[in-house]
């Protein structure tokens, strides 16, 4: 019976796969929330703009809408530095260490590729095949002629600060006292050292034509050439920042952006206008791109997206969001939940975080450091200003809050606990000390509990009436039986600070530190079990669902792509990280359950994680008529691939149904093999995804890994 349950179980599997794909997604603002660099228009429909933690969005109706594009390879770039718009399908992103990234089908497929680099370098694609590598650092350029697989060092012998491509011959490079340029593509390079200037950043140049360019240097000083840099003269204009983008569209009709001035000339520069309808051009606005006299999409700060067709006097805003840092986020339930941020706001949704109502207009303009709905309709908000906690409450789900409360003369709030309607706990710094105090009224009286002198503490939460937690500065960990009459300090590390922590009961928890450490008890803080451990991590918040899954959110000092967000499944013993969406501080997350949670934090990020299920018909074992063969299928210790003899296999790489890439396979691997084996044995049990890459599309299979 046991064997023909199980032969029973592969034949279902084997006609129908449910795969579950889990992801972090954008909430608000949208289209997206994080810093956006460089948009290119590659024609009028079509439109690219790039930004922070590997954010590429593209629009097909002239910017109005956006899509989030997926580049396959999370955690490659870790930041994209520029992207180089051959049409509308080829484009190149660069990014960390030397890794390019290629797709010939608009994004929808990406194929990496690496420069012989391992720093920072600008992209410029002439064409499908050659493309120019500028490397800042170390002023060197290198050029490839077969679409980025090899890459050669152009012989220049100068260091140089800034280069333009104007083809896959001319060159024009600008440093100080001295202009060069190259008419054959970097084989011969000619100076003239009668340029008594000084370029200024990375986009201070521009060339219409062989001829024909641009050269800005200090503050209000543009310089122009109609002889190929032989000679230079001085166009003035009226700007207080460095010129970062050029269009002209002929020899006379042009448009030159600083921050917050825009000008137009239609007589090669003689003379520049300022188009904007206030003092300034759009303030938001920190790069943008033209497609024709008018028609300007400008690009910013936490995903600003703004469009204009009468060269800015009238703007959209397609950014749809809120700005002010969410400081905590509650779920009553699956679909009632809250927000709280800077400057008094609350947002609330019944729909499950698909619309958003503001429920604080006119309660306070102090930030809310705190807020807990007990059930429903009852709940606490605390907000600070530079000297007091002011409690608020409402009874009627939020249509009206009142004051009950409030602590004077606080220099620093660390943290409040709101254990019921009547009891709450902060934790704070004033007359010179630490304190953590108590109120059974609700804010109207309240006890010092705890003196600490020098020692900060950054987190409290009540198991219940009697038995708390906390933890702090100095490696502290504190713990009371008694509902806070007495307080066991314990100093785990000295040397870390431990801003957060959650327990399940009142043995088994969790803290989190500045050196991304994640310590584990069992005994109610007895012993501790080291669980997670990097020197740049600032761990910010932890959630448990029970004595297993459990989530962390942290900050990554080291990195460009900094937020990290962790999952364990195992009760912290293993850690998977994920990569975010954004780069932006996070301060708090919440689970509804193992299927729905949310991340909030500076700038108004909402991140929110779901799981969909879908039915996959798919053969398993593939049949052996199949081109791409993988056997055994279901796997238990290892599995091959069987790759057809014509096929140029660039890679392989393996995907969890997290659509995480968990092994990958390179081409050095692959030469001379039509059969590769690989252990499974380090792979859980469950789907996996299996893509084999080549220069013109991608093949993927499916396969399980049963133990």
């Amino acid at each position: 019976m046991k064997n023909f349950s199980f032969l029973f179980l592969i034949f279902f599997l084997s006609n129908f796969l449910y795969s579950q794909e889990c992801k972090w997604e954008w909430n608000s603002p949208l289209p997206q929330g994080n810093d956006l660099y460089e948009i290119k228009f590659a024609s009028k429909d079509v439109v690219y703009a790039i930004g922070g933690a590997e954010t590429l969005l593209k629009s097909i109706d002239s910017g109005l809408t956006w899509k989030i594009i997926d580049l396959d390879f999370p955690g490659y770039l870790y930041d994209i530095y520029n992207i180089s718009i051959i049409d509308e399908d080829n484009i190149a992103l660069s990014g960390e260490n030397g890794t390019l990234l290629k797709s010939n089908d608009g994004g929808a497929t990406w194929f990496k590729k690496s420069i012989p680099i391992n720093n920072y370098f600008k992209i410029d694609f002439m064409n499908k095949d050659i493309g120019y590598a500028t490397l800042p650092v170390n002023s060197k350029i290198l050029k490839t002629t077969d679409g980025g697989d090899t890459w050669v060092y152009l012989n220049i012998e100068t260091n140089y600060n800034i280069c333009y491509f104007l083809n896959e011959n001319n060159i024009f490079i600008a440093k100080e006292n001295l202009f060069i340029k190259s008419t054959d593509g970097g084989k011969t390079w000619n100076e003239n050292t009668n340029f008594p200037f000084t370029p200024i950043s990375k986009t201070s140049i521009y060339f219409l034509n062989e001829n024909i360019g641009w050269v800005s240097t200090y503050l209000g000083t543009l310089l122009n050439t109609t002889d190929g840099g032989e000679t230079w003269t001085n166009q003035t204009i009226d700007s207080h920042y460095p010129i970062s983008f050029y269009k002209f569209f002929d020899e006379n009709n042009g448009y030159i952006f600083a921050k917050q001035r825009f000008f137009k000339t239609t007589n090669a520069g003689k003379n520049w206008v300022a188009q904007y309808s206030d003092a300034n051009f759009d303030s938001d606005i920190t790069s943008m791109d033209i497609y024709e006299d008018g028609f300007v999409i400008g690009i910013g700060e936490n995903g600003i997206i703004k469009r204009t067709t009468d060269n800015g006097y009238t703007w959209v805003n397609l950014r749809n969001g809120f700005k002010s840092t969410f400081n905590q986020i509650q779920f009553i339930d699956k679909n009632t939940g809250r927000i709280s941020g800077d400057n008094g706001l609350i947002l609330k949704t019944t729909d499950a975080g698909n619309s958003w109502t503001e429920q604080s207009k006119g309660l306070t303009t102090n930030n809310i450091f705190d807020l807990h709905f007990f059930n429903l309709d009852t709940g606490v908000i605390a907000t600070n200003n530079s000297s007091n906690v002011i409690f608020f409450k409402t009874t009627n789900s939020g249509v009206s809050w009142f004051e009950i409360g409030q602590i004077n003369d606080i220099a620093i709030l660390y943290d409040v606990c709101l254990y019921n309607e009547q009891t709450f706990w902060v934790s704070v710094y004033s007359i010179q000390e630490n304190f953590i105090m108590k109120t059974t009224n609700s804010g109207e009286k309240w006890y010092i509990k705890k003196c600490l002198r020098d020692t900060v503490v950054h987190k409290i939460q009540f198991i219940n009436e009697n038995i708390a937690f906390a933890v702090g500065e100095k490696g502290v960990f504190l713990k009371t039986t008694d509902g806070g009459d007495n307080w066991n300090i314990t100093q785990i590390d000295s040397n870390d600070i431990y801003h957060t922590l959650y327990f399940i009961n009142e043995n088994t928890g969790w803290i989190g530190g500045n050196k991304g450490r994640l310590l584990k008890t069992t005994d109610g803080g007895v012993s501790w079990i080291s669980q997670n451990e990097s020197a740049n991590y600032m761990i910010s918040d932890i959630q448990f669902l029970d004595d297993n899954n459990g989530w962390a959110i942290s900050f990554d000092w080291s990195a460009v792509y900094s937020n990290i967000i962790l999952k364990t499944i195992d009760g912290g013993n293993t850690w998977e990280k994920y990569f975010s969406p954004s780069n932006k501080w996070v301060f708090d997350l919440c689970f509804v359950d193992d299927k729905n949670g949310w991340i909030v934090g500076q700038d108004g990020i909402l991140l929110n994680y779901s799981c969909t299920e879908t039915a996959v018909e798919e053969p398993l074992p593939i049949s052996e008529t199949n081109d791409f063969q993988i056997f055994p299928n279901p796997a238990t210790n290892e599995i091959t691939f069987s790759i057809p003899d014509e096929q140029n296999i660039n890679s392989i790489s393996i995907f969890n149904s997290l659509k995480m890439e968990v092994k990958r396979i390179e081409k050095t691997e692959i030469i001379g093999n039509s059969k590769i084996t690989i252990s499974t044995t380090d792979l859980p049990s469950g789907l996996y995804h299996c893509s084999f890459v080549n220069q013109g599309r991608r093949v993927t299979k499916s396969f399980l890994v049963l133990k």
